[in-house]
């Protein structure tokens, strides 16, 4: 879809959200159906409007096809368009066959189904970064007809065009929009052919982020970003989130009537200020522009980044900051809590619950320039509890009334019991089951199951002809497989290698004694393992790997890995390189044990066991290399497992 700009004007605005007209109501003439229709005329009704306080009329953008859209009526996507050379708002469309009336969407790809004049919509996340535009796999309409032959849309979202105005030149790498109540803005929506709308009442909080190219978007991009048509009662939040990871977040308070097709425009000015958290890379302070927002904001620190979720498996969490506004300070709860569980929820891939009031305490003090804030979790209630759903907390740095943080969020593993054996609720989706002795033992590993990230194999395959003597404390970690609409989410089974570390490291005393960490895994469980030991080598001691998925380069690796891991069968030089554990490999990579067999038919291990191999040895990294010419892809070796038990006595 082709967007002309016919006349386009940033001004510098006195508010965010400027008055619209409604657009051209639809027409809906109803007549009887008629069958075996396989064209139909379909044009665009109504212009983008564009509302700003220095242009009553309003700027405008013409939206026209080009020649490649498809789109769905009656649940059918169209087959092939024509566009009228004339007028490119009208084009025909070819449908193998479809009867009218007609409930319509573009794009094709948003329709879920159709039943008479209601249909299920998807609305994706993530949208493309299009200078000077918008993505036009964005621009959902709608539109319906019982005219045979002919149909019109209508837009269905609004449009935000944020002109970006930074002191500091570093590019973003993705810009973010969610609503202060937390509306979905993504996921499934309801249309209502009759009112040509959207809704979505759930309240599975979500966000639409607009993501750059290689190089990112650049610092005085204007950025056009597609929100569901509705009213956001509370305002919205914009987050840039730059190249470097630095996070800076804007936010309104007051109410935003987004109407369908009409863009909004508005300023964004980034001062680059600092903040340190935790010792983290300085974060940009972010000095509001009340004629812009609401003006009742002091400058404002974002602890988001890799830093949004905090896993609290111990009695304490202890964050600091520097903060540069003279104010008195507190740690709180936000008063929309519940809303803000389901957008973490929604953002982690969890079902976690809201963590119990009486289970922490919060506190915050100042001296100078530095803030400390503590949350302190009566871990003994937590385990009592018996909750098969993990904790989560949602806390914010406020003064007064009003937040001058970003909200981050405490994560809290729950834990039950069921004939001897401990589980840890990770998340819903994500468990870990302790198998320990009385006897102390000096080292724990969390150990991964296979399964080509899209299952993973039953307990007794994978805990007792493995671990079964070797004394070590061995927690078998159920992660959550990137699939489906999750896949290539990689930072899920990752997040929850490092919240199983973080629950082993506080429950040691209990478990073993043990101060010594390692990964352990088989199949794509051995990549892991290899990639959490790669990218924490400060945290693990050793790695235990068998007949393990180690690259992800094409034709070289196990193909339903690489695509539920990474997302794509083919891609990009740089995510191969990343997660490819063999080229992560440094001298002060951890200790490894790699058992494979060269007749291994589902992962070559030419190119994965036998080549971490090769990168150890030449990095100079302690390591045990066992091959076998038998055992295909499995542990059916003669001397396992009394060899890993032996390697593992040796430090």
């Amino acid at each position: 879809m082709e967007i002309k700009k016919m006349f386009f004007t940033i001004a510098l605005i006195a508010t965010f959200f400027s008055c619209s007209e409604p657009i051209d109501a639809p027409q809906n003439p109803e007549t009887e159906p008629s069958f075996g229709n396989v064209q139909l005329e379909v044009t665009i009704a109504d212009k983008i409007d564009s509302k700003t306080v220095a242009s009553d009329n309003g700027d405008t953008y013409s939206v026209t096809w080009t020649g490649t859209e498809k789109v769905s009526v009656n649940g059918v996507e169209s087959q092939s368009i024509t566009v009228d050379d004339k007028n490119p708002k009208c084009a025909v469309f070819t449908f193998n066959k479809v009867e009218a009336p007609y409930a319509s969407v573009y794009p094709a790809a948003a329709c879920i189904s159709v039943s008479g004049k209601t249909g299920t919509l998807f609305l994706p996340g993530e949208q493309k970064y299009i200078s000077g535009s918008f993505d036009p796999d964005a621009a959902l309409m709608l539109g319906y007809s019982g005219q045979e032959g002919k149909l019109e849309f209508h837009h269905a979202v609004s449009y935000l065009s944020l002109n970006i105005k930074s002191s500091d030149s570093t590019p973003f790498k993705s810009i973010s929009v969610s609503g202060n109540l937390a509306e979905s803005m993504s996921g499934e929506f309801v249309a209502d052919f009759n009112t040509l709308t959207l809704s979505n009442d759930d309240k599975d909080a979500s966000t639409i982020s607009v993501i750059g190219d290689a190089e990112g978007i650049a610092s005085n991009a204007v950025v056009m970003v597609a929100i569901p048509a509705r009213t956001y009662t509370e305002g919205i939040s914009v987050t840039l989130k730059d190249m470097e990871g630095q996070t800076r977040i804007l936010k309104s308070s007051v109410s935003f009537p987004a109407v369908a097709g009409t863009v909004y425009h508005t300023e964004l000015a980034i001062e680059t200020g600092k903040i340190s958290i935790d010792g983290l890379k300085d974060m940009p302070v972010i000095p509001l522009d009340p004629s812009i927002w609401d003006g009742s904001f002091a400058d404002k620190f974002a602890m988001t980044d890799a830093q949004e979720r905090y896993c609290v498996a111990d009695d304490k969490l202890e964050l600091s900051a520097t903060f540069s506004v003279d104010l008195p300070c507190e740690l709180t709860v936000p008063a929309n809590a519940s809303s803000f569980v389901g957008m973490f929820n929604t953002k982690h891939y969890s079902n976690s619950v809201l963590l119990p009031s009486d289970m922490y305490t919060c506190s915050c003090s100042k001296e100078g320039d530095q803030l400390s804030l503590v949350l302190e979790v009566d871990q003994d209630k937590v385990y009592a509890s018996s909750s098969e759903k993990s904790y989560v907390l949602p806390l914010q740095v406020t003064t007064g009334d009003v937040a001058v943080s970003d909200v981050f969020y405490a994560f809290v593993p729950t834990y039950t019991v069921a004939n001897g054996m401990v589980t840890v609720h990770l998340s819903s989706y994500a468990t870990m089951d302790i198998y320990y002795s009385d006897s102390s033992n000096d080292k724990a590993v969390i150990y991964c199951p296979g399964g080509g990230y899209s299952n993973t194999s039953l307990p007794d395959m994978d805990t007792n002809p493995v671990f079964k003597g070797a004394g070590v404390t061995t927690g078998v970690l159920w992660y959550r497989r990137p699939t489906a609409e999750w896949q290539g989410k990689k930072e899920l089974p990752l997040t929850d290698v490092t919240d199983a570390l973080a629950v082993l490291k506080a429950h040691s005393s209990e478990w073993g004694g043990y101060t010594k960490y390692g990964t352990a895994g088989r199949s794509a469980g051995g990549h892991l393992a290899a990639v959490s030991a790669a990218y924490h080598k400060d945290e693990f001691d050793f790695q235990i790997l068998l007949y393990p998925v180690i690259t992800m380069e094409p034709g070289k690796t196990h193909n339903g890995s690489l695509k539920n891991f990474l997302g794509s069968e083919s891609p990009s030089r740089a995510l191969i390189d990343a997660w490819s554990a063999e080229k992560l490999v440094t001298a002060d990579t951890p200790r490894a044990y790699v058992g494979y067999s060269t007749n291994d038919s589902v992962v070559p291990q030419t190119y994965n066991g036998k080549a971490m191999c090769t990168a150890l040895k030449q990095a100079g990294v302690e390591h045990c290399a066992k091959e076998y010419a038998e055992g295909g892809h499995s542990i059916n070796w003669p001397d396992f497992p009394s060899c890993l038990h032996d390697w593992l006595k040796t430090f």
